[in-house]
């Protein structure tokens, strides 16, 4: 009923994110006392706010910096697409010219002259090469400050946890 009157993007599903194959971590429910308590925190009348609030805070960060890190891989991804179709479209030329007669019997003299691996840096492919090895690195080096982050996060929520759950002396 209510998903008629909302957009694609912000229609209510009773499925886990994992189920809808996105890539998040879940808030948990915070319920009303828990608003209330961190009001009330941020007003300055109590001095310790709701867990649950802040907890949630700290998902909402992760979750979007996964969403930077999924945007960032999406544009890579489309730009090594669009070079692979450049690529493409220099070998789909060059063996249009081969099939001419005259290119054909001056590429059998030069590939008789070339070996291997210079034929491979004429055609272009060892810059192919070196380009998917540096994104290979550079994706490397994000997935890895990633886990970083996600890792210094855990650990100060399990220190908040851990301070939360000291017997008051």
């Amino acid at each position: 009923m209510c998903n008629r009157h909302l957009s694609i993007d912000n229609q209510i599903d009773h499925r886990s994110y994992e189920r809808q194959g996105k890539l998040k971590i879940p808030t948990i429910h915070e319920g009303a006392d828990a608003r209330k308590i961190e009001g009330k925190y941020l007003t300055g009348q109590i001095w310790n706010g709701s867990w649950k609030v802040e907890e949630n805070q700290m998902i909402k960060k992760q979750n979007a910096l996964l969403q930077k890190v999924i945007t960032t891989f999406g544009k890579v991804s489309g730009a090594l697409s669009i070079w692979r179709e450049c690529l493409n479209d220099i070998r789909r030329k060059q063996e249009e010219k081969l099939r001419e007669p005259a290119a054909q019997t001056r590429y059998r003299k030069t590939r008789q002259k070339e070996t291997g691996l210079s034929w491979l840096k004429n055609a272009g492919l060892d810059t192919l090469t070196l380009n998917e090895r540096l994104n290979s690195e550079n994706r490397a080096g994000n997935i890895q400050a990633l886990k970083n982050d996600l890792r210094k996060t855990k650990e100060l929520l399990q220190s908040e946890k851990e301070k939360r759950t000291l017997p008051k002396s």
